[in-house]
């Protein structure tokens, strides 16, 4: 029982890494291609992307980096967001992340300290904006990591309970 609850477990975890990078690389290609699309003059498609990704982002042209004379279909911080969530997938799928509280919440800091000192401080440019949208990016994934390992730990507590209490 103990070996095919890590199994499943293994199973969901390679699906939930598929998913969440699937996820966040149709944000990328989608905020990359609107630009190239429209300067193509695909406006239709370019017209879907640009719509899709308006629900996620504000989409102010001045936040915004432009590819070929055409704003991206996300602000600067927001693919920041989405590349720093990339990026921290592929760290996770290798293996090599260890999610904990300290690293989730040093990450979050950079990246919320940044959109503080932009309310009261000074107006950062759209670089500034995409690199705090990294460490935001990557504490968002450290994040959902670990809420489900808690939910996990959850279960294997009730799972257990169950076992020890029908095996009497």
């Amino acid at each position: 029982m103990q070996q095919r609850s890590r199994t499943i477990k293994q199973l969901l975890y390679k699906v939930l890494k598929i998913s969440l990078m699937l996820y966040a690389i149709y944000f990328l290609v989608g905020a990359v291609s609107a630009p190239l699309l429209a300067y193509n003059h695909h406006l239709e498609a370019a017209d879907y992307f640009y719509s899709v990704l308006s629900a996620a982002c504000q989409q102010q042209p001045s936040r915004t980096f432009w590819i070929a004379g055409y704003p991206m279909a996300i602000c600067s911080r927001c693919f920041g967001v989405y590349f720093g969530f990339v990026l921290m997938t592929f760290w996770w799928a290798k293996g090599n992340l260890k999610p904990n509280k300290s690293l989730f919440f040093c990450l979050l800091s950079f990246g919320i300290g940044e959109k503080f000192a932009e309310w009261f401080i000074w107006e950062a440019n759209n670089g500034i904006r995409f690199a705090s949208g990294i460490f935001l990016g990557c504490s968002i994934l450290i994040g959902v990591v670990l809420i489900i390992q808690f939910i996990w730990r959850l279960l294997s507590k009730h799972d257990s309970q169950k076992i020890a209490v029908s095996d009497n």
